[in-house]
Parts: C-alpha cells; sequence; structure tokens
C-alpha cells in the first residue's frame, strides 16, 4: 500500500490545546448532554455518570476511561460487508451527507 504523505498544519499551542481540553471536561460534568435512549441512560448511570431527567453529566474520571478503551482505528464497511476504508491516525475521511 502506497504511503500518503501529508503535510502537517499547527495551529494551536500544546497549552491552548489543553485548555480547550479541560473546558470540554467542565461542559461534560456542568451542562451534561442530552440522551433519549433509556438503555444507553441505564449504562451511563452503572458507569457511574450524575443524570437528572435524560441529562447525563460525565466525570472526568469516566471521560478519560472511555477515551483510553477507544480503539486507535475504525473499520468502516460497505453494504455488503466489505472493507471500504480504514480511519486511523491521519486518514480520515469526511462526508457531510
Amino acid at each position: 500500500m502506497l504511503e500518503t504523505k501529508r503535510p502537517k498544519l499547527k495551529m494551536l499551542s500544546k497549552d491552548f490545546v489543553q485548555q480547550i481540553i479541560d473546558e470540554a471536561f467542565d461542559v461534560l460534568k456542568k451542562t451534561g448532554v442530552l440522551v433519549e435512549n433509556q438503555d444507553a441512560l441505564k449504562l451511563l448511570k452503572e458507569a457511574g455518570c450524575d443524570i437528572k431527567d435524560q441529562t447525563v453529566y460525565f466525570k472526568k474520571k469516566i471521560v478519560e476511561k472511555a477515551l483510553e478503551t477507544t480503539p486507535a482505528a475504525i473499520h468502516v464497511y460497505d453494504r455488503d460487508g466489505e472493507p471500504a476504508m480504514k480511519l486511523e491516525g491521519d486518514q480520515i475521511h469526511f462526508d457531510p451527507g
């Protein structure tokens, strides 16, 4: 397989990236996320999330654990079950539809 060389563009400092991440944790903890699926709400409650009505409030350690256990690559398949693409590293795909 031919490796594609892609230019790297660095626009944000490491400190600013960390600020964005910290603020995202804050939003997940204080504002929460609306979840309308009852099975998902049950799983999130069992995982230790705080829930009020259908809003889930995520603790930082729960999000960090989820990120640590997220696979490094995602395999996407077509309608026939054949491999269509592998998303990892710099291999991305944008589909607005």
